[in-house]
């Protein structure tokens, strides 16, 4: 993989009227790239830094609601991307 580069996403942001320059500018590199799945690509565009359109923020929300997970993002650009899913185990 290529990684997600941290500036483009906080870019892409700002571009997409999600939050303002300094808003942006102010997301430590892991925020930045974790907004990757909350921003989609424009219609015209086959993926966004690598990762296809897949409804990422729809799959976030619904592993928080219905299996209280907590999802993580480590990436380190030109060199790849993990996405850590931690479920809690249910109590008997």
């Amino acid at each position: 993989g290529r990684g997600i580069d941290p500036a483009q996403m906080r870019t892409l942001a700002v571009e997409r009227e999600v939050m303002t320059r300094l808003e942006a500018d102010g997301l430590n590199d892991q925020a930045a790239q974790a907004l990757v799945f909350s921003l989609t690509p424009d219609a015209d565009e086959g993926s966004l830094s690598g990762v296809r359109e897949v409804g990422l923020s729809l799959i976030v929300k619904r592993m928080k609601d219905e299996y209280n997970a907590d999802i993580a993002i480590q990436s380190t650009p030109r060199v790849g991307t993990a996405v850590v899913i931690t479920i809690p185990l249910p109590e008997e």
